[in-house]
């Protein structure tokens, strides 16, 4: 990318309890570790990642601030508390960015980001103004009513799952925090609601988002996997 890009990432931690028997997910252990150290971790030996806006829960604000501030980078550039909802924390992490021509948001409970696929995040960012990492889905997706009786079976051939990370122009994303404030799931919403266009590039199958213990057995399982292969 030009020399003049700055990417600044928000990496959201405010975690939450709800479906992991009250343990709060961001903090869990995975191999002994705080699972948001793994993210962290990677976003850090990125080169093209210049700083970092980590953005905590209002119950967790503590335990990540500890996290955070005991990681061995200087890229940590602030660590705020967010808000209700998810685009409310991306919104106080915004406020923390400073001169990026980029921002990439993460979230934290997806601790098997690995350096690939930021490196295809970064690579996606020089192309197009918004980008997001998804895969293909493998499953039949069938619609329903309330009663769950099955209405259509919906096309796969074009169906997407959707990841993080996200990476968009840094004044269109503020541009879609101003204008849009209805409830979203993620950042890419927003701007598809501003009308603009919001590309795909390939995410990773194992970049699973963390949301209840089976999840935490998952991630402990490639990450064995990957271990091996790195000692083989």
């Amino acid at each position: 990318m030009p020399g003049q890009t700055k990417i600044t990432t928000i990496l959201l931690a405010a975690g939450g309890s709800t479906r992991m028997n009250g343990v709060d997910k961001i903090v869990a252990p995975l191999f002994g570790r705080p699972l948001l150290e793994y993210s962290l971790e990677q976003l850090a030996k990125s080169p093209s990642i210049d700083s970092i806006v980590v953005v905590a829960g209002e119950t967790n604000d503590g335990a990540v601030r500890d996290i955070a501030m005991r990681a061995p980078t200087d890229k940590i550039s602030a660590i705020c508390t967010g808000g209700t909802r998810r685009q409310d924390s991306v919104r106080a992490g915004l406020d923390h960015v400073r001169d990026a021509t980029h921002i990439l948001v993460h979230d934290g409970a997806r601790p098997l980001l690995d350096y690939p696929l930021v490196s295809r995040t970064v690579e996606a960012a020089s192309t197009y103004d918004a980008a997001i990492a998804a895969v293909p889905v493998k499953d039949t997706i069938k619609m329903t009513d309330d009663d769950m009786t099955v209405l259509q079976t919906v096309p796969r051939d074009r169906l997407w799952a959707v990841q993080t990370p996200q990476i968009f122009k840094a004044d269109l994303l503020r541009t879609a925090h101003r204008t849009i404030d209805c409830d979203v799931t993620d950042d890419a919403s927003m701007v598809e609601m501003l009308g603009h266009e919001v590309k795909l590039f390939m995410g990773s199958y194992e970049n699973l988002k963390v949301t209840t213990p089976e999840d935490i057995a998952m991630a402990e399982a490639i990450l064995r996997s990957r271990s091996k292969v790195v000692a083989q």
